[in-house]
């Protein structure tokens, strides 16, 4: 690519403006500073050495329809129903070491190759979850396939076409509501890549916004532990290669042992994959652990800006 993919004017992500004597306003991200009147980084990627195809000077890689820069390092994907949130969250994120290092974990440069993660948004009625990790891949290639069956193909479903046609419109449904292009994703797939997403819900993001020019700081610590959660729980052991039933995954990382009475009395509730309320959390669980996290950064973000 071209060096200086960055597009015109200030990014969609950066920290604070600084005012530099030589450059005039300019961004700091963290690991590069980003110059908005020539459109370009202006030192060189840390990752250069991992992304040697790529300019080091360059903003998302030259992706710039569908990603952003998150810190100076490499492009992540984000649906442009997302873009309203994740600066929010992002300058959240960045106030803790290990929320950092959580986030970086599933932004390897060793796994470039083999996923690609889109982040974004949900509506109640696609899913009512707060959150959730989803296989674009499988969907993807269900739907292609779908959409090319034959009469013969579907009289040899049988009994299971009313199956594959819901599964079908479900994954549509997803799709558009995500604002995801699916010849993106089968262009991914077609690489050999993994394509997986972490959306959270947008009627609960819309909270964050509490009204002209302020923020609800709860609604934004809730929206950012959903992240740090679908990443920390869900996403980094499908980055490892681990493969884990979602209700074992919540049991462990929230320390719901089988033999305790919150199990008993919530069981159907959490069989069916569902999250304890925060004032249910186990004090000495990972969730815990990053909850505290999350509240602690959101605080140092609110006496900061209020």
């Amino acid at each position: 690519p071209p060096s200086g993919g960055g597009p015109p004017g200030p990014p969609p992500a950066p920290n604070e403006p600084v005012e530099d004597p030589n450059s005039g306003i300019v961004y700091d991200y963290g690991f590069r500073i980003y110059n908005p009147t020539i459109a370009k980084f202006l030192s060189v990627d840390p990752l250069t050495a991992s992304f040697a195809w790529n300019s080091p000077y360059s903003y998302a890689e030259n992706d710039v329809i569908r990603s952003i820069d998150l810190d100076g390092l490499e492009k992540v994907y984000y649906t442009a129903n997302y873009s309203k949130y994740q600066m929010a969250i992002r300058m959240v994120i960045m106030r803790d070491t290990e929320l950092m290092s959580i986030w970086s974990e599933a932004r390897k440069p060793s796994r470039a190759s083999q996923f690609d993660v889109y982040f974004g948004t949900h509506s109640s009625k696609t899913n009512e979850a707060s959150g959730f990790q989803a296989d674009l891949g499988s969907r993807a290639k269900l739907m292609t396939q779908f959409e090319n069956f034959s009469y013969n193909d579907k009289q040899r479903l049988g009994n299971k076409y009313n199956e594959v046609l819901d599964a079908y419109n479900k994954s549509k449904a997803l799709f558009a509501d995500m604002g995801i292009n699916r010849e993106d994703v089968m262009k991914s797939i077609n690489n050999g890549k993994t394509v997986l997403a972490i959306s959270l819900n947008r009627e609960h993001l819309n909270l964050i916004y509490s009204g002209e020019g302020s923020i609800n700081y709860e609604a934004l610590s809730e929206g950012t532990f959903a992240f740090m959660h679908e990443i920390d729980l869900h996403l980094k052991n499908e980055l490892n290669g681990i493969s884990k039933d979602g209700v074992e995954e919540h049991k462990q990382w929230y320390n719901i042992l089988e033999s305790s009475e919150f199990y008993k009395k919530y069981k159907a509730y959490i069989e069916a994959g569902r999250s304890p309320r925060k004032d249910q959390v186990n004090k000495d669980s990972r969730a815990a652990e990053v909850y505290e996290k999350v509240e602690n950064a959101t605080k140092i973000m609110q006496s900061k800006y209020e």
